[in-house]
């Protein structure tokens, strides 16, 4: 508060996924000094433990740990 600064995130609209309840809407406001930034995030499609495929290779400069 001295530095007039503050983060918040609120969740909220729980949504049940796998047997567990998960966000579908997400709100951050943020603050420093004079400045502010709010942000709203809703989710249309939640899926749980679905394999993700990431389009680019490590290179060979680089290990790749698993």
């Amino acid at each position: 508060p001295i530095a007039a600064q503050g983060f918040k995130v609120v969740y909220d609209n729980y949504t049940p996924v796998s047997n567990s309840l998960f966000a579908s809407s997400l709100k951050i406001n943020t603050m420093s000094g004079d400045k502010k930034i709010d942000l709203g995030i809703e989710f249309n499609k939640i899926e749980s433990n679905n394999p993700v495929d990431f389009p680019f290779n490590v290179p060979k400069s680089f290990q790749l740990i698993n």
